[in-house]
């Protein structure tokens, strides 16, 4: 009889612990099924955001495709490589709160434009601090515009304050942004966006992240000029 109920009490724990398992494999893929819903919507408000100018149309696709190319390139774990690709997707979520006419201003813009358009980085990491799952993204949203001179912002960051996915989606936009058409520009072609970008090692992007980029980038279809506007 003591066998049979410890055998009955080893079944009914059992029963609890797959039960208790499988509640909580249904609460993970639910979890992650609302970060794929919360992610799309994310990256369907960066489309809209890069839409408010016709110059900056697929910017921020262009920018996560590079940035997850270096990232391959540096050989970092996929899971990382997937979140460098979503920060790079989002980096300029902030400009939601940037005024159309900045954006798309065919001059210079005055310092209290640009004091305005300075806001974004702020202003977009502002807007994924309360979403917990986004918190890997932040640093890079926040801190794309830094410098290693620490004359960069929001922060006036330098060197190692800055962590390396910023530093990725940094070069990566600062690549796509040279090599795309501007309101106030043309793109610039291959070689003479390559010494512009030489032209940051050591100063405002470590040298390392710039050669391992223009590495990364040789030969890749997604680091052409794109073509003008019309």
């Amino acid at each position: 009889f003591d066998d049979l109920r410890a055998a009955h009490k080893r079944a009914v724990e059992r029963r609890h612990f797959l039960v208790k398992a499988s509640m909580h494999e249904a609460l993970e893929v639910r979890r992650a099924a609302d970060r794929e819903n919360l992610e799309q919507v994310l990256v369907s408000m960066a489309t809209i955001i890069d839409a408010k100018s016709r110059f900056t149309a697929r910017h921020s696709a262009r920018v996560s495709d590079l940035a997850r190319l270096l990232a391959e390139t540096m050989q970092l774990p996929p899971e990382r490589v997937e979140l460098i690709a979503l920060g790079g997707r989002l980096h300029d979520i902030g400009k939601i709160g940037t005024p159309d006419a900045i954006l798309d201003k065919p001059t210079a813009l005055t310092v209290e434009e640009y004091a305005i358009m300075k806001r974004h980085p702020a202003l977009g990491d502002e807007l994924i601090a309360p979403i917990r799952s986004m918190e890997g993204v932040r640093p890079m949203i926040r801190w794309h515009h830094e410098a290693l001179d620490g004359n960069g912002y929001p922060d006036g960051l330098s060197a190692d304050q800055i962590p390396l996915e910023a530093w990725i989606v940094k070069v990566a936009d600062y690549w796509e942004a040279i090599t795309s058409q501007r309101p106030y520009r043309g793109p610039m072609a291959l070689d003479q966006a390559a010494r512009t970008l030489r032209a940051e090692s050591g100063l405002r992007i470590p040298g390392e992240i710039v050669d391992r980029f223009l590495s990364a980038i040789d030969g890749a279809p997604i680091a052409l000029p794109t073509a003008a506007v019309g």
